[in-house]
């Protein structure tokens, strides 16, 4: 193996390790692909995502949803990857294109992704404006990409995710020796879903969840004023079975963050939430500095 393919080797692994070189991080593009474009003409890079310096781009995830053109910016940073001028972390917003077609979750702002859907496009449409659909070979293609991107990079000076640096999580990620993160998603969903058994919810939690999925769409539903006694207890439920899942799942830690039951449920994305994201850099402050997106 010669040094240039041992290196993108590295960089296929789920725990990518860049060269100590020049690197323009850029953050969530959300679909933007006119704006992205502008800031890499600006930086000085090539169509290909190479620039004449040598320097390296580093997409810290999420790199559609919500904009107008997601395809456009799938399509132009897997080109920038390909040609060797850039690499790009997994981020939350990438992980539903690693199901499988009978799973994936819609999500506001992916309708972009799925079939012609009218209600989840005429959802999206109206919330952040319109947007380009991706067509059958490019939805192939973006989701084969998402399966071979790192879920974090190390370099020299920095350490790259992106929401939460999390070593057990990523020890737990490397342990299992795969560079697929369908693999990995399915093994760490597993994880999740041992430890919501252990804790004796296996069952009450679905069943809180069936139980409370349209309420949990009703904008005057008030979860934490007085509710049904039955309402109660599928709360409580719904709270301990979701930050198992979320705490207890090593790739959603390192995509979207740690997170705890909050004080009041909020109304946010048209649902009521009862986690919240915790501020993990105050409470385990990450050996190196640490670059993220996501929030």
């Amino acid at each position: 193996m010669t040094k240039t393919s041992a290196a993108e080797a590295r960089l296929r692994s789920p725990i990518g390790e860049l060269p100590d070189l020049p690197i323009d991080i850029v953050g969530d593009v959300h679909g933007h692909l006119e704006a992205l474009q502008r800031l890499l003409d600006r930086l000085g890079y090539s169509a290909d995502g190479r620039h004449p310096d040598g320097r390296r781009l580093v997409f810290i995830g999420d790199l559609g949803d919500r904009g107008p053109d997601s395809p456009g910016v799938f399509a132009l940073v897997m080109q920038a990857v390909v040609a060797g001028g850039a690499v790009c972390v997994l981020g939350n917003h990438e992980l539903p294109f690693l199901e499988s077609e009978a799973e994936r979750r819609h999500k506001p702002g992916n309708a972009w992704f799925f079939d012609d859907e009218p209600a989840a496009s005429a959802r999206d449409a109206a919330v952040f404006g319109p947007f380009r659909r991706a067509t059958t070979a490019e939805r192939q293609r973006i989701a084969d990409f998402c399966d071979t991107l790192p879920v974090v990079v190390r370099h020299p000076r920095l350490r790259l995710v992106h929401a939460c640096w999390d070593e057990a999580s990523i020890e737990f990620i490397r342990t299992l020796g795969t560079a697929s993160n369908r693999a990995i998603a399915a093994a760490c969903a597993a994880r999740a879903a041992a430890l919501v058994a252990e804790h004796g919810l296996d069952e009450r939690y679905p069943a809180a969840r069936e139980a409370l999925v349209e309420r949990r769409h009703e904008r005057d539903w008030r979860p934490d004023l007085a509710v049904a006694p039955a309402e109660q207890q599928w709360i409580a439920d719904l709270i301990a079975g979701e930050e198992l899942e979320q705490t207890g799942n090593p790739l959603r830690c390192l995509t979207s963050g740690l997170e705890a039951p909050a004080p009041v449920p909020r109304w946010l994305g048209r649902k009521w939430r009862f986690l919240e994201r915790r501020p993990w850099w105050e409470q385990s402050p990450p050996s190196h500095p640490t670059v993220i997106g996501h929030y």
